[in-house]
């Protein structure tokens, strides 16, 4: 699935700075920075410190936070913006 505004985007072992609604775990991966855009820490809010998280997996941030740094020690994950309808 490549769907969101411009579809998906690769992320190379880390960001910052970044505006993502969601991920998608491509791979499995360990997450070793995941930071929302109130600046809490992910890795341990959603209890991901040490863990691989399996291939197939959605992440996001909560309703109404963006994902804002990634970073990850092994897997492939993409980032997804979901495109906000002016109507």
């Amino acid at each position: 699935m490549f769907g969101g505004k411009n579809g998906g985007k690769y992320i190379a072992t880390a960001t910052a700075d970044a505006e993502i609604d969601f991920l998608f775990v491509a791979s499995d991966t360990v997450f070793t920075t995941l930071t929302d855009s109130a600046d809490v820490d992910l890795v341990a809010a959603k209890a991901l410190t040490a863990l691989t998280v399996p291939a197939g997996v959605y992440l996001s941030a909560g309703t109404g936070k963006k994902i804002k740094a990634v970073s990850y020690s092994s897997g492939t994950v993409f980032g997804y913006t979901l495109e906000t309808s002016t109507v």
